[in-house]
């Protein structure tokens, strides 16, 4: 792959982290979940935390995580 291919895969991370931290913030604030994704707690996570996290949830399925619409 292309540096400029391994850029755009990097920011689209960040993008889908930086979006799932204020729906994991609403779900801990408003309904009391504190989400955890193979053992890493996502409560007040970085954007890289989060990355990182479905990094190894990748490493244990084999695969990326499903997106799926928020439902709150």
């Amino acid at each position: 792959m292309s540096p400029e291919h391994y850029l755009l895969d990097w920011q689209t991370s960040q993008t889908h982290s930086e979006t799932m931290y204020p729906l994991l913030s609403q779900l801990y604030r408003q309904k009391g979940v504190e989400i955890q994704l193979f053992g890493r707690q996502l409560i007040n996570a970085s954007t890289i935390d989060i990355i990182k996290a479905h990094r190894i949830a990748r490493r244990y399925t084999g695969d990326t995580l499903a997106r799926a619409k928020p439902s709150l």
